[in-house]
């Protein structure tokens, strides 16, 4: 296994320092919720979508972003259909019991 050695260097929490934008960069819910507060104050109506990249623990971010009182919240995972039910409507609607032909 000596091929694997070169990356021991691995790094599983990456970041990286942005300079000039010190102003900009918030840590803490209750910080981020006051400056997402703020920046839709005055407005009728306003729309924050969050989106999480593939490993992101979701859930913690949705807590802790909670503290915005928002109206509606639409958690989109939830809104998708588990493996088996689009295995299930796809034979239904469109595959049927002849999977050559598809009827």
């Amino acid at each position: 296994m000596a091929g694997y050695a070169k990356y021991g260097n691995y790094d599983k929490f990456p970041k990286i320092t942005v300079r000039g934008f010190d102003g900009s960069v918030f840590s803490g819910y209750d910080k981020i919720c006051a400056e997402l507060r703020a920046a839709v104050k005055g407005k009728k109506k306003a729309v924050i979508v969050v989106d999480f990249y593939t490993g992101v623990y979701g859930d913690r971010i949705i807590d802790g972003l909670k503290g915005l009182g928002a109206a509606k919240l639409i958690d989109a995972e939830s809104c998708a259909y588990d493996g088996a039910e689009i295995e299930r409507r796809l034979y239904e609607d469109y595959l049927g019991g002849d999977r050559v032909f598809g009827f």
